[in-house]
């Protein structure tokens, strides 16, 4: 049984791992490194996945209900994620400016790596690693948040509030069972 236990706990940890690394319902699939000079836009109802050897090297805009799912690699110097898209990155996101609008949703279980991440009334999951220079909160409604259970590392952490109106209770939650290092 003592034998048994390490393997178990190691083949336990692969399913899991593999399990959250996978793509469904792709209606777009990148295999290679992108050669089109345009940005992507990923429209309402599609699902952009980026395989393990893809590479989307340009701007990228998700709009509502667009997903991107990416198994393999963002570079690039922009990505707006519009009111209600999503995305899910399971390999390695390395870029300039990140802008997840109006219950949007970041879902980081890879690598990210960004000079600013700006969010403006939504939501960014961490459950591995992110290395973000400045993150901005911008705070419309109660929706914003972060939850953190991986390590994100951070120059600055800030907040703004777009209300005048005191009467207004406006707030966002930062959950962490994982590292903050500012």
């Amino acid at each position: 049984m003592k034998k048994i236990l390490p393997f178990l706990i190691i083949l336990s940890a692969h399913l899991s791992y593999t399990a959250i690394g996978q793509c469904t319902d792709c209606t777009s699939t990148l295999s290679g490194t992108s050669i089109n000079p345009f940005h992507k836009v990923v429209a309402d109802g599609e699902v952009f996945c980026i395989n393990s050897n893809g590479n989307l090297n340009r701007p990228l805009q998700i709009n509502t209900g667009g997903i991107v799912c990416n198994n393999g690699t963002i570079s690039n110097n922009y990505i707006e994620i519009e009111e209600g898209g999503t995305l899910i990155n399971n390999g390695t996101i390395e870029g300039d400016y990140i802008l997840s609008r109006q219950r949007s949703v970041i879902t980081n279980n890879g690598y990210l790596k960004a000079n600013d991440l700006f969010i403006d009334d939504a939501i960014f999951n961490n459950y591995n690693i992110a290395e973000i220079d400045k993150i901005t909160i911008q705070i419309r409604d109660s929706i914003n948040y972060i939850n953190n259970e991986g390590i994100i590392t951070s120059n600055i952490i800030q907040s703004h509030q777009t209300t005048s109106d005191s009467s207004i209770h406006i707030r966002y939650k930062i959950y962490n069972s994982g590292e903050i290092h500012v």
